[in-house]
């Protein structure tokens, strides 16, 4: 399992974007920060009110110079089906397709027991760093709000008292 302060593991895949399906990598991201969002299921209980969340808030993460990156197990074409049914056909973000966990087992966060990535939010740095490593129960939702929180502390680089908030 990887921790805070290790370099983050590579990774290679094919995602959707807003341009279709791309073979990304995340060097491709490189120089930027980056939050990694390892959910369970496209059509689960919770995640797809997370993706459609993330989208929404989409801008004010990347004006911010932050980069949102989805990964789950599920295929290209249920990512396509959910971007369809739940995001009117509009993604802000990349999924990627781990189908076969080698990125979730890269960050420690693949289950062998359902075979599914554990709901994960992984914070990198502009020059891959881990700097925040979260594992959740997988019935219990993001906060988008807490999300970009914890991001602009990070960027901040000061050190952030109890309900420190981003003056954006």
């Amino acid at each position: 399992m990887v921790s805070i302060g290790d370099r983050a593991p590579e990774f290679s895949g094919s995602a959707v974007t807003h341009n279709g399906v791309k073979d990304l990598k995340l060097a491709d991201f490189s120089g930027k920060w980056k939050i990694l969002l390892f959910y369970v299921a496209d059509f689960s209980p919770v995640c797809p009110t997370e993706v459609a969340a993330l989208n929404k808030e989409h801008e004010k993460f990347s004006l911010n110079g932050i980069e949102l990156i989805g990964i789950s197990t599920d295929s290209l074409d249920r990512h396509k089906r959910l971007i369809k049914e739940t995001l009117g056909g509009m993604l802000q973000f990349p999924l990627f397709a781990d189908t076969d966990g080698i990125i979730g087992r890269s960050y420690g966060v693949f289950n062998l027991n359902n075979r599914l990535e554990r709901r994960a939010t992984i914070i990198l740095t502009p020059s891959d760093e881990i700097s925040y490593f979260c594992v959740s129960d997988n019935k219990i939702g993001r906060s988008t709000k807490e999300l970009f929180r914890v991001s602009m502390a990070l960027k901040s680089g000061d050190a952030c008292a109890v309900n420190w908030e981003p003056k954006t």
